[in-house]
């Protein structure tokens, strides 16, 4: 089973989120992340079976994909761990629901003040950046655990948003119980494949 993962839910989700549906009876994967936008394209290539992704293509079951709601994470606002105020934040790249959530959360808190270092829809150099700077950064909680349990990062607050993670593919009948077996994996609910799958 080829599995496209956008880019932006490798980051999103904890490092083990995607163990489920590798060395699983009957289930060969290959896991393949890249660029969210390319996602629906690598499916009607052939590239991939399945998508992952935080933002479904548009109309995307209007143009005959299944789609099916995998997890959610919360956004959280986060600085180091020895931070009590930033003097920074650095921002989520623009139109990305983790963006609308850091500029719900500078509005709701009046933090027009704050020095914008800058932007990135890179997870993990934001959370180097908020380690060693004393700056705000806003996060997927599920992507960040191993940091606020290790206390590397301190939690500011958990914001209302939530990051919805979703797949979508085409309904072929060679590979439906396959995709099936592997979300079900991904969603904690197993299902027995049939001996033909």
């Amino acid at each position: 089973l080829r599995v496209g993962v956008a880019n932006s839910v490798s980051r999103a989700v904890a490092a083990d989120y995607f163990r489920p549906i590798f060395g699983v009876g009957g289930l060969r994967t290959v896991l393949r992340v890249q660029p969210g936008e390319d996602l629906e394209a690598a499916i009607q290539r052939g590239d991939v079976d399945v998508a992952i992704t935080d933002q479904l293509p548009l109309g995307a079951t209007e143009r005959g994909f299944v789609t099916d709601p995998l997890t959610t994470t919360q956004v959280v606002a986060v600085v180091g761990a020895g931070v009590e105020h930033p003097q920074g934040v650095l921002l989520p790249a623009r139109d990305t629901a983790l963006r609308r959530a850091a500029d719900d959360y500078i509005l709701r808190h009046e933090l027009h003040e704050l020095n914008i270092l800058g932007e990135t829809d890179d997870i993990p150099a934001s959370l180097a950046l908020a380690k060693d700077a004393e700056c705000l950064v806003f996060a997927p909680e599920a992507g960040i655990r191993h940091e606020l349990a290790a206390r590397q990062l301190k939690l500011v607050e958990e914001l209302p948003n939530v990051i919805s993670v979703d797949a979508f593919y085409w309904e072929r009948t060679s590979l439906n119980e396959r995709i099936l077996h592997a979300l079900a994996l991904l969603k904690r609910t197993p299902v027995q494949l049939s001996e033909s799958a």
